[in-house]
This record gives structure tokens, C-alpha cells and sequence, in this order.
């Protein structure tokens, strides 16, 4: 094999190893890694990715007898890193929670925003568990009596966070030192507003998501879509500042989103944003829009439908999606139940920018059988090589208990793994509010869970890697580092060599930098394994 001198003067750039960190991640199925397990309830939790293989977990907790939110950071290893949790919520003492929210930044510090003593706060917490913005988090002003609060933060350390006020959207900026940066609203009267969900756009631009009302009552009145860019300086960047409708309610058709449904977006990774939802009226399908940097979109007005399946026969009651930005292709995910929503299933479609629905003639691929018990939270990542990873609920008879299981979908349909599906968690008790997460290298995922035993939740995780398999992974990973499929070539070397100094890996795929996977990074055997395999030598 030719080497050119970008792989071989690469050994000289070798990273000295700091901060080892020894394997926790188990291969259990039954008992899975323990995130929370206290006296009491532990659940709800969320999740997110940090930098160097690190996952963010925020949740509820009674074990002091009223309901606190902590916070936890899972290392790559899958070892807790702060003992105790970092209680984010000290004002808080109510024995019932609501929605919060949770983001992660590219440089170590998650942003939460909660209620706590009848208002609205937010807190940054760094890599090292220490809480930036003060004891109790900053106070959101106007949030007196509001909930359902969303987040983004910015690798300068600020944040805005975004919450309904019955006909009023209110924004506000969190300058990095915790003081208060600027504040507007959207209103609409005699419509009310609720906030679904924020991403990050460039510098400190975010697109805000947000379900818009057709009355004062979010419960009762008919529901759409809407969205808008904001600038640093808040303006709304899109339509001239107007908010754009990513779903139109109406009576007729009847169209609107379900009650207590709030889609999230991704990132496109080109400052746009993707939002896969689902239609709780008459068609009851699955859709997904996509929203360019400049604010056109991608697909007519209301989305693309991902089924060509009649909603007089079957409803789709959930969406979730990947985005593949080097085919600009999208994998969806969707729950199917007949329309007495009775027996249910699980497909996946795969759709182009042209809108050609490729799988199954349009109906999608069964991961789960129509006519099977209940499946439920279905997510997708993007895997390596432009495949997916999905995880979800499965009910293991009609009223439970649960398993965790997972699947991953090539790029042509086809399931990667062996069995197709695995099952990530099987003990026989029910579980809720599954999420999973890609870690920042690439190719292992980590799904968070609140596992109900003996009639207390605590909370749970399992890493599953892109082969399938549980745990901690044995033996080296592939010297394809960037996921291309092109390999061994001189852009695998550059790329492993700059996902290892801190940068981001450019085809969205690459590899986490323990090569060898003995759960110790970065240090200099990773850099070693990695010649000598892309040498043509063997894993030690």
C-alpha cells in the first residue's frame, strides 16, 4: 500500500494521554448502566452529546420529597462524573414537575431551563459540574406563573431561552457571564403560543420552532407550525421578519397538530433547520419540511407526506428524523396504528429533496410488524456511511412491560445488523421517555431512559455501537475513520488527526478517537493502533 507523506510525517503530531478513563458501560441487558437510582422517583430525563464522547442527562428526582431536577454528565467510558449531581433547581420544593429543556454546546457547558418557585430560571453548568450563572440560575423577568420553557446555548457561553406566555412568545438573551441581554415577544392576539423547540444557527443566530394556537386555549383550539431565524442582534431574518408557517391548521380539511405535541428540529449542519412532525387530523401522516439558511423551503407549503398510505386505512402518530447532508436525503421514522389506533407498527421511509418517497413504493419499510403490541418514542440519528440509527419503546404484550430497542437503516433500505432489531434494555418492568443520542465520535450511540421498578423510576443508559453490538466495544475501530467508504486514503488520516486535536469531523461520520477501544483518550497508542492497522497490521 502507498503512503504519502500525510499519513507518514502524521506520526509526529502524536497527543500525549490525559484524563483516562477506564470502561463502565455494561453489556446487560437486564440491568444496564445506572444513571440515577436513588429512594424515590428519579425519571423524565433528557439528553444530550458533548465534546469528547460525553452525554448530558437532566431529570427529575424526589428523593428529598419534592421534585428537584439534577444534572449528570456520563463520561465516554460511561463512568458518572459528579458525585453528587448538580442540583440546578435548589429553590425548588413542589411535588409535581413540568416541561424543561435541555441543551449542550461544542465546548463542554449544557444549558437548562426549568420552573422553580412559581418562575421560569436557567442555568449553564461546565464540563466540570460547577453551575456558571450564580446558585439558583438567573430568573427569567415575565415568567411568573409560565412553563414549558426552551433553550439553545452558543460556544461563547450565552444563551436564549424561549417560552409562551398565553398569547405572547417571549425571548431572552442570557449574556455568558449570567447577566441579562436583550428581550422581545411575538404576539398575537387572541392566539396562543407555546414554545416546541430552538437550535443553534451561526455565531449566536438560533431558529426558533413554535406551535401557534387559533384561539387563547392551546388545549382546546387547533394547532400549526411556525418558525423564524433570529439574528445576534434579534431580528427576525426570514420573510422580513414575519414568521413563517411550517404547518397551517384548519377546519377544512381538518389539519392541526395533537394536544401536548411539540416537534423538535435538527440542524441541517448549513444553518437551515429539518422538522419532522405529524398531522393529527384528518390525513394523520407523517411529514417532514426542511427550512434553507435564507429561509426558502425545501418542500410546498405544509410539508412532504412520508407515507402514500390513505389515512382512511392507518394513522401515523409520531415522526422523527435523520438528515444526510452529503446525499441531502432524510430518514424518517413513524408509529403506524390502525384508525381504531389499536394494533401498531413501526416503519421508516427514506425521502429526496425532490420528494420521492424510495422505500417500500412509498409506504416505507416495516421495522416492527403492523398488528404488533404498542411501540412508542421512536428516534433517529444519523449512523455512518449515510445509514440511520433508530430507537424506541416496544411493549412486550398489550399493556406492557417494555423493552429499549434499536435498529440501524443503510442508505438502501436494508438493515445492518444480523437480527435487524436488538434489544438495548429487557427487564420485564415499563419504561418511558427513551432518547438516544450520536456521541461527538461518531460511531456509538447512547440511549437514556426512566426504567419504573417496583413502582419508582430511576433512570438508565446503554451504549450501542454502529456494528450492533453493546457496551464497551473490543478490538479496533475501522481505519475508514471519516465514514466515506473510500479507504485506507491520506482524508482519513487528516480527519482522525483533527477530530484527535479538538475539530469536528467534516463528513458528519467519523469515528471516536479511542481507535483501539480500551477506553483511555487521547494518548499516543490510539495515533500508534492506528498506523500500524492502516499499515495493514493487526489490532494488538
Amino acid at each position: 500500500m502507498k503512503m504519502s507523506c500525510v499519513a507518514g510525517c502524521a506520526v509526529a503530531a502524536l497527543v500525549s494521554a490525559s484524563g483516562a478513563a477506564f470502561a463502565q458501560w455494561t453489556t446487560d441487558i437486564d440491568a444496564n448502566t445506572v444513571v440515577s437510582a436513588l429512594t424515590g422517583d428519579q425519571g423524565t430525563p433528557l439528553s444530550a452529546a458533548g465534546p469528547d464522547g460525553t452525554t448530558w442527562v437532566f431529570h427529575t428526582d424526589n428523593s428529598s420529597g419534592t421534585y428537584k431536577y439534577p444534572l449528570q454528565r456520563l463520561d465516554a467510558s460511561g463512568a458518572l462524573m459528579f458525585s453528587p449531581p448538580v442540583d440546578v433547581s435548589p429553590l425548588r420544593s413542589s411535588s409535581s414537575t413540568s416541561t424543561v429543556d435541555l441543551y449542550a454546546d461544542n465546548v463542554g457547558n449544557a444549558y437548562m431551563a426549568y420552573d422553580q418557585a412559581g418562575a421560569l430560571y436557567v442555568q449553564k453548568v461546565n464540563s466540570a459540574g460547577v453551575k456558571q450563572w450564580g446558585a439558583n440560575g438567573v430568573l427569567l423577568p415575565n415568567s411568573n406563573g409560565n412553563f414549558g420553557p426552551q433553550v439553545v446555548g452558543f460556544d461563547d457561553g450565552s444563551a436564549v431561552v424561549a417560552w409562551g406566555a398565553t398569547v405572547n412568545l417571549r425571548f431572552q438573551r442570557i449574556n455568558s457571564d449570567g447577566t441579562l441581554g436583550g428581550a422581545w415577544a411575538i404576539t398575537e392576539t387572541g392566539r396562543a403560543q407555546v414554545a416546541s423547540d430552538m437550535v443553534a444557527a451561526a455565531g449566536t443566530e438560533f431558529i426558533s420552532l413554535w406551535v401557534r394556537a387559533e384561539g387563547t386555549n392551546s388545549v382546546t383550539s387547533r394547532k400549526g407550525l411556525k418558525i423564524q431565524k433570529w439574528s445576534a442582534s434579534n431580528t427576525g431574518l426570514w420573510n422580513g421578519g414575519v414568521p413563517l408557517d411550517v404547518y397551517t391548521s384548519s377546519a377544512t380539511p381538518a389539519r392541526g397538530l395533537s394536544t401536548a405535541y411539540f416537534p423538535r428540529m435538527i440542524s441541517d449542519g448549513s444553518n437551515g433547520a429539518i422538522i419532522p412532525f405529524y398531522d393529527g387530523g384528518a390525513t394523520r401522516n407523517a411529514r417532514i419540511q426542511h427550512v434553507r439558511s435564507d429561509g426558502t423551503f425545501v418542500f410546498a407549503a405544509d410539508g412532504i407526506e412520508c407515507s402514500n398510505v390513505s389515512g382512511t386505512v392507518e394513522f401515523r402518530l409520531s415522526a422523527s428524523a435523520a438528515y444526510n447532508p452529503a446525499t441531502q436525503e432524510y430518514t424518517i421514522a413513524y408509529e403506524r396504528t390502525s384508525t381504531s389506533q389499536g394494533p401498531r407498527g413501526l416503519n421508516v421511509q427514506r425521502v429526496t429533496q425532490e420528494g420521492t418517497l424510495l422505500w417500500g413504493g412509498g409506504s416505507g419499510i416495516e421495522v416492527i410488524a403492523f398488528n404488533s403490541p404498542p411501540q412508542a418514542g421512536v428516534q433517529v440519528v444519523p449512523g455512518p456511511s449515510g445509514s440511520a440509527i433508530l430507537s424506541w419503546q416496544r411493549y412486550t404484550g398489550p399493556n406492557g412491560p417494555m423493552a429499549i430497542s434499536a435498529a440501524r437503516m443503510n442508505a438502501d433500505g436494508t438493515f445492518a445488523w444480523p437480527t435487524q432489531t436488538i434489544d438495548l434494555a429487557s427487564a420485564a418492568n415499563n419504561k418511558s421517555r427513551s432518547s438516544i443520542v450520536r456521541s461527538t465520535g461518531g460511531d456509538w450511540y447512547v440511549a437514556v431512559w426512566a426504567n419504573d421498578t417496583g413502582g419508582e423510576r430511576d433512570v438508565r443508559a446503554m451504549r450501542v455501537n454502529a456494528d450492533g453490538s453493546l457496551g464497551a466495544p473490543v478490538g479496533c475501530d475501522t481505519i475508514d475513520f471519516n465514514g466515506n467508504g473510500v479507504f485506507p486514503e491520506d482524508q482519513d488520516v487528516v480527519d482522525f488527526f483533527d477530530v484527535l486535536a479538538g475539530g469536528t469531523c467534516p463528513t458528519g461520520t467519523c469515528s471516536d478517537i479511542d481507535f483501539n477501544n480500551n477506553g483511555v483518550f487521547p494518548e499516543d497508542q490510539d495515533v500508534m493502533d492506528f498506523f500500524n492497522v492502516l499499515a495493514g497490521g493487526n489490532c494488538p
